[in-house]
């Protein structure tokens, strides 16, 4: 058989620069699709983290916060992406690579979006040969199974799942039931996330661990200090009542805003809430329906969230399902004081069991605002808080996904 020559690595990935507001530029890559490639064998101490894109989420705060630490334990780290999009790109550490996916299907479609996804992650994973490859967020973890044993490559598959199968729409469980067997291990965020995914009677329990989200204390406090530089945090300012998240169903920031109408009645307070999403044109108009244009606020996407946090009398979260929710660590993290849903997981764990902060049944106007009242009239210990957030500190947490990603 003819030798085939290696080409070099830019005759599959085309670099370009992309137009981005921070002074250095990411190292974004496009990935093309040309199935003659050989495949190149690289370091055995690269790590590829797979999402759709880099979105102010969550799971996108969470791989962000890893690849630094995977970066400083002397691994390359390669971040794939559907769409090269989202808030976060601008974090992305200098020295870690953004793989782009986005070339290929132009169909506008969540299918088209997924065809994308499996051919780029596919030929990465061919080319590029990653020892691990970690994988956030449902779907996302079904594209990264189906390509990476499709390739072939022996890379060993990790998905950190942070959802509950609460919502989940009958045709993802299908692939999620039939995927995730496949993964070599799963990340459940939370003891909720690992109970739902024990019920796949496909997957056995000793391929599940559950480990909690890192939040880099140290940092959030660093950055808490600084000025949020917005006129509700004036001196003799009426107390702010703080939502953070996507303004998406799953946040049901609808009942917040309710809720919060009736405590107006009795106390004098302000509303911010941060966050973009599909619901900000219904969100407005409640708003303007309940007559609280002049204490209810949404600025959209801040880079600084923990400034507000820090000032803020609480965090209100008014979620109807969640997996280990961030704000709520890093506003314990802080001593800022805490009312949450008591959904189906996340919030209760954090908040061990409701000894801390206030818990109300989901979806509950009446309850979530005397739980408010409550906070306000009579606030929980702030070192009490910030002693329950040292069990999600990064330093411990961050060596435990190490081990899973490397196999110890």
């Amino acid at each position: 058989m003819e030798d085939k020559i290696l080409p070099p690595l830019h005759d599959m990935i085309t670099p370009r620069l992309p137009v981005l507001s921070r002074k250095s530029q990411v190292h974004l890559i496009q990935v093309t699709y040309l199935p003659r490639y050989p495949i190149q064998v690289s370091s055995n101490r690269t790590i590829a983290l797979f999402l759709p894109d880099l979105a102010s989420g969550g799971a996108e705060r969470v791989l962000l916060t890893l690849s630094r630490y995977l970066v400083a334990e002397n691994y390359r780290v390669d971040i794939v992406l559907g769409r090269a999009r989202g808030e976060f790109l601008e974090h992305v550490p200098e020295s870690v690579r953004v793989i782009d996916c986005s070339a290929g299907f132009p169909l506008p479609t969540m299918i088209g979006l997924a065809l994308n996804s499996f051919i780029g992650l596919f030929f990465y994973i061919r080319r590029e040969r990653p020892a691990v490859l970690l994988s956030s967020l449902s779907r996302a973890n079904i594209v990264a199974v189906l390509a990476a044993r499709i390739a072939g490559t022996g890379t060993r598959i990790v998905l950190r799942e942070a959802n509950t199968f609460h919502n989940t729409g009958r045709f993802t469980r299908f692939f999620i039931k039939h995927a995730y067997p496949r993964a070599d291990i799963i990340v459940a965020v939370s003891n909720g996330i690992a109970r739902d995914l024990y019920t796949l009677r496909t997957l056995p329990r000793e391929k599940v661990r559950v480990i909690y989200n890192p939040v880099d204390i140290e940092k959030v406090r660093g950055l808490a200090s600084l000025d949020p530089g917005h006129p509700w945090f004036a001196v003799d300012a009426p107390p702010v009542i703080l939502g953070i998240g996507r303004l998406s169903p799953q946040k049901d920031f609808g009942t917040l805003i309710r809720a919060f109408a009736q405590l107006r009645k009795t106390r004098d307070a302000r509303l911010l809430i941060l966050g973009e999403g599909a619901e900000r044109v219904s969100l407005e108009s409640l708003v303007e329906e309940l007559d609280l244009g002049d204490c209810v606020s949404m600025p959209g996407y801040v880079e600084n969230p923990y400034a507000y946090i820090h000032r803020a009398a609480m965090v209100a979260v008014s979620s109807r399902w969640e997996g280990m929710i961030n704000v709520i660590i890093e506003a314990i993290a802080v001593g800022t004081q805490v009312v949450s849903t008591d959904c189906h997981s996340g919030p209760s764990e954090i908040l061990d069991e409701g000894r801390i902060g206030r818990l109300v049944a989901v979806g509950d106007e009446d309850a979530l605002c005397k739980a408010m009242i409550s906070m306000l009239d009579s606030p929980d210990d702030a070192e009490s808080l910030q002693s329950r957030a040292t069990e999600f500190s990064s330093r411990k947490i961050l060596p435990e996904y190490l081990g899973v990603l490397i196999g110890k």
